[in-house]
């Protein structure tokens, strides 16, 4: 629920606004207590366009891997990037649109993008990143080639144990 920064919303309703047949997939936890603040919020800060946004609750790891496969865009939310959401959007090849801050929280899924050789989807300000994922949301052959490279780039990220081997020399004193 943190992740869903208050200035995330601007993004959001400008993605909804923008594409009249987009629609957004929030995944929450209902029994947090910030829910309902969030789901109010929402509401409020995304007008009209709120109808358009679900909101549904965690899932086990194989619905979840699921639903990536399902979705046309992962939205890497500001200021709080996504790790193993980007992880998973990856592995499934299904492009991460991301606005890196300038701290790590913000900055996995830079890292993850960039190991794997596609950085397409990194945008410079959040008119680009409402732009990229307006672009990916009306094309799905942009899309399906996005996400064959990012499955072939997949490979870089997940079977690269030189961080492993840094850590070991690092905490053994090699």
């Amino acid at each position: 629920m943190f992740k869903y920064h208050p200035e995330f919303d601007a993004v959001l309703r400008a993605v909804l606004d923008g594409d009249p047949e987009a629609s957004l997939v929030l995944l929450t936890d209902p029994a947090d207590p910030l829910y309902e603040r969030l789901r109010d919020r929402l509401r409020r800060s995304l007008g009209d366009a709120a109808r358009r946004t679900m909101m549904i609750p965690q899932m086990a790891r194989p619905a979840f891997q699921s639903l990536l496969g399902q979705i046309d865009v992962l939205l890497d939310p500001l200021h709080f990037g996504g790790g193993q959401t980007t992880l998973e959007a990856i592995a499934a090849g299904t492009p991460v649109v991301t606005l890196p801050s300038p701290y790590r929280r913000g900055r996995p899924s830079l890292a993850y993008l960039s190991q794997a050789g596609v950085t397409d989807t990194v945008a410079a300000d959040v008119d680009d990143y409402v732009a990229m994922a307006h672009a990916l949301g009306r094309d799905p052959a942009a899309r399906a080639a996005l996400g064959a490279r990012l499955i072939a780039g997949s490979r870089r990220v997940f079977d690269n144990d030189a961080a492993v081997r840094e850590f070991e020399d690092v905490m053994l004193g090699d």
